[in-house]
């Protein structure tokens, strides 16, 4: 293609003749080449970097897709887990519940029936000293032997003889 001059359109330099323009133009013409070469070299460049960065950025597209579901996936399993793991925990914490009712009332029951073996020792040592007593009384009797009961003695749970002797009981 060529320029040309339009009417009353003058250039500042003096003109040379149709020549100059023709030479011009092909000088401009050649510029314009060159830099259209350069420019699609560098478009060229550009559109390997843009299908490079494109392809890695599909491969990472799919990486990061996976992971995601892979995540989401063990983000599942570990809620279903969690789950489980709660309702387990709260069977346990009953069981330990109910266990722990039945370990008081069985220390409750325990502790009666020990209040009561006590009670049972006191008693049958109170009977057992009632026995002593009413043996030691018979054989006194069977001797022949009087006692006088002073109030010390009687007290003391202690008994005298005639001569106000104090016998002392033998257990």
């Amino acid at each position: 293609f060529f320029f040309q001059a339009e009417d009353g359109i003058r250039d500042a330099q003096e003109s040379r003749g149709l020549g100059d323009v023709y030479k011009r133009q092909a000088q401009i013409r050649q510029q314009l080449l060159d830099q259209q070469a350069s420019d699609d070299e560098a478009n060229k460049t550009n559109q390997a970097t843009c299908d490079k960065l494109l392809t890695d950025y599909d491969n990472l597209r799919i990486f990061h897709s996976t992971e995601r579901d892979n995540a989401q996936k063990r983000l599942e399993e570990n809620t279903a887990a969690l789950q489980q793991a709660e309702k387990d925990l709260a069977q346990t914490l009953t069981s330990i519940d109910i266990n722990a009712r039945r370990l008081e009332e069985g220390q409750q029951q325990r502790d009666a029936q020990r209040r009561d073996y006590l009670i049972r020792i006191d008693d049958y040592e109170q009977a057992i000293s009632a026995v002593d007593d009413a043996t030691n009384l018979v054989q006194h009797l069977k001797t022949g032997t009087c006692l006088l009961y002073t109030s010390d003695a009687a007290d003391d749970l202690l008994c005298v003889d005639l001569g106000g002797r104090r016998i002392i009981k033998k257990k």
